[in-house]
């Protein structure tokens, strides 16, 4: 197996993931319940948004796709020719391992991206609070995830199509 160190370096990052999506979902509950004061933790679900609780039940899911990503890359990157192929498809694996965890902080944070809530409806996603919100961390970092993602899966295709044209006659 070639790039034992990318190996290395994607189990960690699968396991630093899932761990901190494991203790963001941990902490979130009780820290509503101290933030506002509230008795039963259940309550909490009350006021906090459907996503943000769908996030929090079924945290399990994100940890499910970061594992399964890392899995892929080992399986995808046996079968790949070549060793600039190999390298693509490991980095591509981290840079959506990121990105699913971006989503997982996207979800837990909805409550900070939503304008005001009226009595005709209630809190909806807010553009300009997006952009503000953390100082712009989130759009920031959304932008260096999904451009790296874009021009690897650019790259692998290339490739992949490169090698085809030379092992496959031209009809």
């Amino acid at each position: 197996m070639k790039y034992n160190i990318l190996n290395l370096i994607l189990l960690s990052s699968t396991l630093f993931w899932s761990y901190l999506i494991v203790i963001a979902s941990k902490i979130t509950i009780p820290f509503f319940t101290h933030m506002y004061n509230i008795k039963k933790t259940f309550d909490v679900y009350d006021i906090i948004p459907p996503i943000t609780a769908w996030a929090l039940n079924y945290y399990f899911i994100f940890i499910t796709i970061i594992c399964c990503l890392y899995v892929i890359s080992i399986i995808l990157s046996k079968y790949i020719a070549g060793h600039q192929t190999e390298l693509q498809v490991k980095l591509l694996a981290f840079y959506l391992q990121a990105f699913i965890s971006w989503l997982f902080a996207f979800c837990i944070f909805f409550d900070s991206f939503t304008g005001f809530m009226c009595l005709h409806h209630g809190p909806y996603f807010d553009p300009g609070n997006f952009l503000k919100s953390f100082w712009g961390v989130f759009p920031a970092s959304l932008i260096l995830i999904v451009v790296p993602i874009i021009i690897i899966s650019r790259e692998i295709y290339l490739n992949i199509r490169d090698h085809n044209k030379k092992i496959l006659p031209s009809a």
